[in-house]
């Protein structure tokens, strides 16, 4: 029973530890955007993608006005603590905010 007891609090931890990252992922999502022109999130990438052992929380795009790219990167910086390993990259050609229309009746474009 001890042994069992011990899986069940050591599984809860794990599940605790992961919420709060979450949480807080959430709350850099949010701030990330209140600095960007626009925000996308995209699906987590698999560790393997990835490159690490750890799994993605938060896989975000920001489209940033080159005047706020400092307080853009100060609101990243805050949120580096125990709870979340922040990668940034780019700056990346603006893909993750256009669109194509395949609407009927139409050519279909690129927006």
């Amino acid at each position: 029973m001890a042994y069992l007891r011990r899986k069940k609090e050591n599984l809860r931890g794990r599940e605790d530890l992961w919420r709060a990252a979450a949480e807080r992922a959430e709350r850099l999502h949010a701030d990330l955007g209140q600095v960007a022109v626009a925000s996308r999130r995209h699906r987590p990438q698999d560790p393997q993608l990835s490159g690490r052992s750890e799994s993605m929380v938060l896989n975000g795009a920001y489209l940033v006005d080159p005047a706020r790219e400092e307080e853009f990167a100060a609101v990243l910086g805050g949120y580096r603590d125990r709870f979340l390993d922040v990668e940034l990259t780019g700056p990346w050609a603006p893909y993750s905010f256009t669109s194509i229309d395949l609407g009927a009746g139409r050519a279909g474009g690129v927006r």
